[in-house]
């Protein structure tokens, strides 16, 4: 089973970072840096995200912020 980034989640859906940002209810930084890993994503967000996308989420590689 192949898991695929929050960023070509988003863009498959067809959705600018600004657009998602505002669907998740967060700022477009915040979005930008969960999206590249530098900040972690929180449990709630990761529930969001999908019901958002309706992307199971098995699919959805959340990267990892150190």
């Amino acid at each position: 089973m192949e898991a695929y980034t929050l960023a070509a989640i988003r863009v498959n859906k067809g959705l600018t970072v600004e657009a998602m940002a505002e669907l998740m209810g967060v700022s477009v930084d915040r979005w930008r840096r969960v999206e590249s890993g530098e900040t972690k994503m929180l449990a709630t967000e990761l529930i969001n995200f999908h019901k958002v996308t309706g992307v199971p989420y098995e699919y959805i590689n959340v990267p990892q912020a150190d």
